[in-house]
């Protein structure tokens, strides 16, 4: 079962770090955003270790308070060794050139994450999970996405349109012309709208 529903600006694929930052930073600019998610939060991650520029990233992004709040363990420097372990060195934060506060976090990425993605959805992100992106189709006046869900009544596919690159933007669109073409397209269209939504 296909249904058409409302047009975004930009779709983001993907709910990690990167994906809710974007979908985020986005949002915050007025635009229209669909995030689209496969895996249902919190799921488990290896990682993370954050430095202390990463503070002035969550302070962009509004979500500074939520991350101090969320209990993760204080970080005031860090370790690293040599994969032999023949020589290790410590980088106290207190003493690091241009850091802005000397502390930061050591993030659970279950957590990390599902902090992240709410976020990303109180700022005004569509964000829809368990949701996977299957398809996409370029054509002159937008694109195209295909997004999968297991839902209670089954399989369903929807059917999302994009506008941004002529409407919004200006960017003009080149439909790929073959499946081998696809790849180089799409990293010449992500460049072009990077350059757009930057500009503003």
């Amino acid at each position: 079962m296909g249904r058409t529903v409302d047009s975004y600006d930009v779709i983001v694929v993907g709910g990690g770090p990167g994906g809710s930052a974007t979908a985020t930073r986005l949002a915050q600019h007025g635009r229209r955003v669909l995030l689209l998610e496969r895996d249902p939060f919190p799921r488990f991650h290896i990682g993370e270790s954050q430095l202390p520029w990463s503070d002035e990233i969550f302070r962009t992004l509004g979500v500074e308070q939520a991350i101090a709040g969320a209990g993760f363990v204080d970080k005031w420097g860090a370790t690293f060794i040599t994969s032999d372990g023949g020589a290790e060195q410590y980088a106290d934060f207190a003493v690091a050139p241009q850091t802005p506060r000397p502390q930061t976090y050591q993030v659970s990425r279950d957590e990390f994450d599902r902090v992240l993605l709410t976020h990303a959805r109180a700022t005004g992100a569509d964000v829809r999970q368990p949701a996977q992106a299957v398809d996409v189709t370029f054509a002159a006046d937008g694109v195209t996405m295909q997004q999968f869900n297991e839902g209670a009544g089954g399989q369903v596919v929807f059917h999302l349109h994009v506008h941004i690159i002529p409407r919004k933007t200006g960017v003009a669109m080149k439909p790929p012309a073959s499946a081998k073409e696809k790849p180089d397209v799409l990293a010449e269209q992500a460049k072009k709208l990077a350059a757009a939504i930057a500009a503003g």
